[in-house]
């Protein structure tokens, strides 16, 4: 099958999308936190599920662990993050985010929300919705095919 690269291609078009939206989030939080889009992510993750372990974070953020090794050591470098031992597996470490890193969220939420508004304000909201839905099948089925399971299963 022969697939370009073209400017009109869905992935084309879709790294263009993300590499907007980072560069739009990244001057505005690199200078005020040093902070890094591709970063926020995990920690929103954090603060919705306190506890969870580097194993947990790499699953559902589909990173290697390695990488989210890394990541946490240079959060935790930052005074985001804080690691405790697990009371039931004292081989487990628990990942929370620190005082620091949930004013530094709530700071990085309204970037994120200004942004959610200025791509509404561009698609009307049938259009947000079905952009969501589109998307979502999209991440689904690569998800599905990653882990090797096919529609007739």
């Amino acid at each position: 099958m022969n697939c370009s690269f073209s400017e009109d291609s869905v992935i084309y078009l879709l790294s263009k999308l993300q590499r907007r939206i980072f560069k739009r989030l990244y001057s505005a939080l690199a200078k005020l936190h040093e902070l890094h889009p591709g970063q926020l992510p995990m920690l929103f993750l954090i603060d919705k599920h306190p506890g969870l372990s580097q194993k947990d974070i790499a699953k559902k953020l589909g990173l290697e662990p390695g990488t989210v090794a890394v990541m946490i050591k240079r959060f935790e470098k930052k005074g985001l993050i804080v690691r405790k031992t697990d009371q039931q597996d004292r081989r487990l470490q628990r990942v929370y985010l620190s005082n620091e890193a949930q004013a530094l969220l709530e700071h990085s939420r309204k970037f994120v929300q200004e942004l959610e508004t200025e791509i509404k304000r561009i698609l009307t909201e049938d259009e947000v919705e079905k952009f969501k839905h589109i998307v979502q099948r999209i991440l689904d089925g690569l998800v599905r095919e990653d882990e090797g399971v096919t529609e007739d299963e």
